[in-house]
């Protein structure tokens, strides 16, 4: 058992010192799954400069490596964001609140309700009574802080941002103009 590949486009790369080359795949099997697009770059000077990634439909594109590092700065900038968050004083108070909080809740469904409108669980009333746990992040600090009823500017603030990270993030770094119709969707 293995994978059928067969040839579905190929062309030359940037630099025009070699090849790129991009494989229909499936597999040799029936039980297998769906087939998929592979690429490859075939070229010591182009592999120093580009990359072959996939997108959101797990298709290749060509990119430029600048553009992944520069991306993965972003997402290093978001995370840093959710940790400045949780290391500042108004999440730390957030915390105490809805913690006491959901203590003083009577019944479980209280607490899941409450934890629901907080954005800190998301699951089912079923769920939360097998797994009654929750962490508060920075990521759902400000629900949460909306939910209890408090403001705060800082808070505010630092959500905004880490949303605006998200955002950057998000965008799809662009493909590399080749002439290959499957590496440019």
């Amino acid at each position: 058992m293995g994978t059928d590949r067969d040839e579905v486009e190929i062309g030359p790369c940037p630099c025009g010192k070699g090849k790129i080359r991009v494989d229909h795949c499936s597999p040799d099997h029936p039980w297998g799954g769906g087939a998929w697009l592979e690429a490859q770059l075939d070229c010591a000077i182009c592999a120093k400069d580009y990359a072959i990634t996939h997108n959101d439909n797990n298709e290749p594109k060509l990119v430029k490596k600048a553009d992944i590092k520069a991306k993965k700065a972003l997402e290093k900038k978001w995370h840093d964001k959710i940790a400045e968050i949780e290391a500042s004083s108004e999440f730390q108070t957030l915390k105490s609140i809805l913690d006491t909080t959901v203590a003083a809740q009577k019944t479980k469904a209280d607490k899941h309700r409450l934890l629901t409108r907080a954005k800190v669980v998301s699951g089912s009333y079923q769920t939360f009574l097998k797994n009654p746990g929750y962490r508060l992040s920075g990521l759902n600090a400000l629900d949460a802080a909306t939910a209890l009823g408090i403001k705060s500017h800082n808070l505010k603030k630092m959500s905004d941002e880490l949303d605006a990270a998200w955002d950057a993030m998000k965008v799809e770094i662009p493909a590399v103009r080749t002439g290959l119709k499957k590496l440019e969707k």
